[in-house]
């Protein structure tokens, strides 16, 4: 389980050679040691690897029982809400937007996806599953945005930047001038022999 996480890190990060052979790594030793629910994980993870790097015709057959079972699902066929069934799901649906023609597929599959995260209250990757089939335009993303996001910042004419330097330059002046004039008054005070604090 551990190798095949290392190549899942490594699958995050762009590592594509070492993220594969860690996964199918990771994959060999749990089919070597008979657990079935490791396996499966490596696959769910091996398939995570298609989708973000592009299929291989050399994994076909490892992953075709994982595909299958995505497969089917958009057939109406049910599934089990478990992290590693929805995970073969939403990462299937990210490799047929990869796909031409593929979208409506994809947006169906990351669909059943997020329906399951939310109804196992798996909010973790539940942000993910709904963001991944939507793919608005430029134009539309903009509109999208708040209002004072959507405007350009106005730039000061240079006689305004000026104006609003010499208020500031005026303002620090009559700052010292107050201060100096309040040190003075405290210092007569104390040579006439008292000082109140005004």
């Amino acid at each position: 389980m551990l190798t095949i996480n290392v190549g899942f890190a490594l699958t995050t990060v762009g590592a594509r050679g070492e993220a594969r052979l860690a996964i199918e790594s990771g994959i060999a030793l749990a089919e070597a040691i008979g657990s079935p629910g490791v396996e499966r994980h490596g696959k769910m993870i091996l398939l995570c690897w298609a989708a973000t790097f592009g299929s291989d015709p050399s994994l076909d057959a490892t992953l075709a029982d994982t595909r299958g079972l995505a497969d089917a699902a958009l057939a109406g066929s049910w599934v089990p809400h478990d992290r590693a069934t929805l995970g073969v799901l939403f990462y299937r649906g990210m490799e047929r937007l990869r796909a031409q023609g593929g979208e409506h597929d994809a947006r169906t599959l990351l669909r059943i996806a997020a329906q399951g995260y939310r109804q196992t209250k798996m909010l973790d990757v539940l942000p993910v599953a709904l963001g991944s089939g939507r793919r608005p335009s430029d134009a539309a993303a903009t509109e999208a945005r708040p209002a004072f996001l959507r405007t350009k910042p106005r730039r000061c004419s240079t006689k305004a930047r000026r104006a609003s330097s010499t208020r500031r330059r005026c303002s620090s002046r009559s700052t010292t001038h107050v201060s100096i004039s309040a040190s003075w008054r405290r210092r007569e005070a104390r040579s006439r022999g008292g000082y109140r604090a005004s």
